[in-house]
């Protein structure tokens, strides 16, 4: 058995274990990881300004701006639906606020050059902030018996609520086996921002990538995702229709601005 912190990795379990174990105080807190993507972003940011020729001020600007803007719209939309907590639809929705005052002020041109400087660093930012959900167990995939699933230890937040919901008894050490929901946007993502740094920068399109995979990857992530509220069709949860909307929001920039670039030129209307 493999041990890293109190994250137990078993390469041989029976069908009925899990392929991950965690304890009910993570190894690895959401702060830890949240601030580990901050440095990221920035870096990341760093790395593509200088290869793109974009000022790095500018982009930290822009990149500072949104991430303002996304902690505010966590929290008021997490407070606003639930009452508490954090929201990253309203997360999402502070940032494309920042984004359409930056292209208001500088133009869509402008904007373009620094989204595709910030935008890998930005959504994997994200990313690092998603894994926290792992061990914190904030969000958490519904029950399995796939090979890969994940365990909580009692009293973690997620043994809790199979105990609630009546689907372990008080006395057991663990929870049920769940999805690793935020593995399943962590790691698409992954590979998705490193596709997009070999995307040449300057048009936002290294942006649309980036984005418009997100929205894809989340819509997907949300069917295996508790729990969860149908809102719509009565079918999709809310991150569904996020991940819907955020995607026809991407299309609709790219037609706007980024297919003008080919065109000889930027609608900045």
């Amino acid at each position: 058995m493999m041990e890293t912190g109190r994250l137990y990795i078993k390469p041989q379990f029976p069908a009925s274990r899990s392929l991950i174990f965690l304890e009910s105080t993570p190894a690895v807190t959401q702060s830890q990881l949240v601030g580990a993507g901050i440095l990221l972003a920035f870096a990341l940011a760093a790395a593509l300004a200088r290869r793109d020729g974009v000022g790095f001020a500018s982009a930290a600007a822009l990149l500072g701006a949104a991430g303002v803007a996304a902690v505010a719209g966590g929290g008021m939309f997490g407070w606003l639906v639930d009452g508490e907590g954090f929201s990253s639809v309203g997360a999402l929705l502070g940032a494309i606020g920042a984004v359409a005052g930056h292209r208001r002020v500088f133009g869509a041109r402008e904007t373009a050059r620094i989204l595709d400087v910030v935008t890998p660093g930005g959504f994997g930012a994200l990313a690092m902030a998603r894994l926290g959900c792992l061990f914190e167990g904030c969000h958490f995939g519904a029950r399995t018996s796939m090979a890969w699933a994940v365990r909580y230890e009692a009293p973690h937040p997620v043994w809790f609520h199979h105990v609630t919901q009546q689907v372990v008894d008080r006395g057991a050490t663990t929870s049920a086996p769940v999805h690793p929901y935020p593995l399943y946007i962590v790691v698409p993502m992954a590979f998705m921002l490193l596709a997009a740094c070999l995307v040449p920068g300057g048009y936002g399109r290294r942006a649309v990538l980036v984005v418009f995979g997100y929205a894809l990857v989340r819509v997907v992530a949300e069917f295996f995702r508790e729990p969860t509220t149908a809102v719509g069709l009565g079918v999709l949860s809310p991150g569904s229709v996020a991940g819907f909307a955020l995607a026809a929001l991407t299309i609709t920039y790219w037609w706007k601005d980024v297919r003008g670039a080919f065109q000889g030129g930027y609608d900045t209307r």
